[in-house]
Order: structure tokens, then sequence, then C-alpha cells
């Protein structure tokens, strides 16, 4: 479907409301229109709309970068220093006892082993230190220092040497290629789909030429709990951030072939609900030569 006519459907639903949100959202669909109303909904370069509408806004990219970077680390760091420091009785989903599922079945295979592995989102340790014991060096990183210095104490603990910083990812700095295994479980589906291609290209570089990329995201377990999905696709990120200011997305399986496409071939994916309730996808990757 042409983004002219899709966007054309949701204007046609929201005709009578006229909130200002809601306006100042017409506004920047109808410029979007005029700019990119020939593409396709599926083909389209989510960064590419994120530059313009950034631009429509008066916000640089850097700037967006900047407060997002600041409200995160606030996020997490509460967050953690909620659960860990005043040890209120709240459940933080992905921080469980048992190394990722996944991953854990990954390393059954003895040929499986790779030599440096980076974890993104990395929290309070559990599957860097699992990887580490499995005989990887592994770099863990992750922007709360509450989590990190959890991290840290908990491999000195486990007597196995893993590396941890507390970081923004896109501050990391590597060489190109020293990785063989990049490992991100929840870090991908809190990044906005503006910073989609800077992560990918971050991964893609940091990756050795034959690398792999384990990444595990949120799933869309019903295009139409989002009424707008069908109409929209991906656009429907944009729409949540000019109306809600939501960040956190929910991939479909199409969503993510077209996210990493051009730079990564996906090997295996699985769909699987976790005991906390999380639908979730497995992706496992590797890097195109």
């Amino acid at each position: 479907m042409k983004i002219r006519t899709a966007i054309k459907k949701i204007l046609e639903v929201t005709e009578d409301n006229t909130s200002a949100d809601v306006l100042l959202c017409k506004s920047i669909l109808l410029k979007i229109i005029n700019n990119f109303g020939d593409q396709n909904v599926e083909e389209v370069s989510m960064s590419r709309i994120a530059h313009f509408v950034s631009k429509e806004l008066g916000l640089g990219d850097s700037y967006i970068h900047k407060i997002l970077a600041k409200e995160k680390r606030y996020h997490w760091e509460r967050a953690y220093h909620n659960r860990y420091i005043e040890q209120r009785p709240i459940r933080l989903p992905w921080e469980i006892s048992k190394p990722t599922y996944f991953l854990a079945e990954l390393f059954e295979n003895k040929d499986f082993v790779p030599r440096r592995v980076l974890e993104l989102g990395s929290g309070i340790g559990r599957d860097a230190i699992f990887m580490a014991k499995k005989g990887s060096e592994v770099y863990a990183v992750d922007i709360s220092y509450i989590a990190t210095k959890i991290a840290i104490d908990s491999a000195k603990k486990a007597k196995v040497k893993c590396k941890f910083f507390n970081r923004d990812i896109f501050k990391l700095n590597f060489k190109s290629g020293y990785f063989d295994l990049i490992f991100d479980r929840g870090c991908f589906h809190h990044i906005p789909f503006f910073l989609h291609d800077e992560y990918i290209k971050l991964v893609n570089r940091f990756l050795s030429s034959k690398g792999r990329f384990y990444l595990l995201c949120h799933r869309q377990q019903n295009l139409y709990e989002n009424g707008l999905y069908p109409f929209l696709g991906r656009l429907t990120w944009l729409l949540n951030y000019l109306l809600k200011n939501q960040f956190e997305i929910y991939f479909t399986k199409n969503d993510i072939k077209l996210t990493f496409r051009d730079k990564f071939k996906i090997i295996k994916m699985d769909s699987f609900q976790e005991k906390t309730g999380d639908n979730l996808y497995s992706c496992f990757m590797q890097k195109r030569s």
C-alpha cells in the first residue's frame, strides 16, 4: 500500500478529533504525504521519515538523542533502584534467575563457543556471566549504573571475568569486527525507530565478517490490538511517538525482516511467551558479507 493511501485512511478516521496533539500529527502526516506519498509503506526508510519529522518539529537529531539518553538513563536507574536498593516488591520481568533459554540452547552446541561476545543491555549480568562460564570473553554494557554495579559484584562472586560498561550503547568504541557474537535481550525494542539505522550500523561494525547477532525483542501478538497497524505498518511507530511520546516497540515478523534485511541474514526466528507473560521473538542472524 502506498503511504499516501494509508495516511488518508488514518486522516479519515481522525477527521472529527480536534485535540492539539492530533492536529499537529495531522499536519505532519500531510507533509509526509507530500514528501513520501508514492513510496510503499513496507519499503519506506523509517530513519529518513524520522529526520524529516525532526526537521519539521525544529529539533536536531543530536538534541533528540541527548534528551532520550537522559530520559532512558533516569527510567532504568529508577527501576533498578526501586528493586535492588529500596528492595520494593516489584517485578523486573527481564531479570530472572536463569540464563535466557534460547541463549543457553545455543551454547549447548559444543561447536558454538564465540571467542568474543558483546551484550547490549546486560542488566545485572546474568547472561554475561553465563557466557563467560562457557569460555567466551564477554563485554557487556548497560545504561544503568546500579545494574552494572550489581553485575560486577555478581561476576566476582561467580569467579568469572566479564568486562562491564555503564554506558549508552551509542557511545561504545570498539574496533571494527571485534566480536564473534552480539547478544541483545530487550535493548533494541526500547530504542526509538529513528535510531534503528544507527543501531544496525553499530552491530554490523562491531561484528566480525562471519559474526552472529542474537536478538530477543517484543512481539506484536495481535496486529489488530493496534487498529492502525494494518494501514500504516511501521509508520505506526511514528504515530505512537507523535501522539503518546511512546518509543517502546512491538514488532511483527515482517518488521524484523524489513529492518535488518540489508545487513543481516535471518538464520532462525521463533516466537514464544515467557513465564512472565511477555511475548517475544528470538532471532538468530548472521552478518551479510
